[in-house]
């Protein structure tokens, strides 16, 4: 199982992880909603996500350029080395996902985003629980059933006057 050794592992250390990415998450969309939305910018929604990406680009190529192992591989074998037809197909499925998520964001709101995120990641459990048998336990079931009532409760609000 992919679980083995899991004994050894610090709860409270992954639970602080857990809580913190929760926490950045959140920052992070509320302030890419507020961007894309609220703010006096008036650059495009193209425009915003070139410009967000610049920052991406920069602190990864960063990374690349500061850590000596990996820059000494990129220089002896090519930055696409391994490179197989799934890792491109997978860099494309991220970056038109983030593009789809950018337009949700500008045509919905974060909520909507993160329930529609979160529902993406339940099916793809139930179909790994289905196709590669993998054991889906109490606790999964526990948070599928409050995402799927706090999805519930939002559809029950009242909208906002825009």
């Amino acid at each position: 199982s992919a679980f083995t050794g899991l004994q050894s592992q610090n709860a409270f250390v992954g639970i602080v992880a857990t809580l913190g990415v929760a926490g950045l998450a959140a920052v992070a969309g509320v302030s890419f909603e507020w961007l894309i939305k609220g703010s006096d910018c008036r650059m495009s929604f193209w425009q915003t996500n070139l410009w967000l990406s610049g920052y991406s680009i920069v602190l990864g190529f960063a990374g690349l350029i500061l850590i000596p192992q990996h820059r000494a591989t990129i220089m002896q074998d090519g930055f696409f080395h391994g490179y197989t037809w799934v890792t491109h197909f997978n860099a494309f499925t991220q970056g038109f996902g983030g593009l789809i998520v950018g337009l949700l964001v500008k045509h919905a709101d974060v909520i909507m985003k993160d329930i529609s995120m979160t529902m993406g990641v339940i099916l793809s459990a139930i179909c790994s629980s289905i196709f590669l048998e993998e054991e889906i336990n109490a606790w999964f079931w526990m948070g599928t059933i409050v995402t799927l009532m706090g999805a519930l409760f939002f559809s029950w609000a009242p909208r906002p006057e825009a």
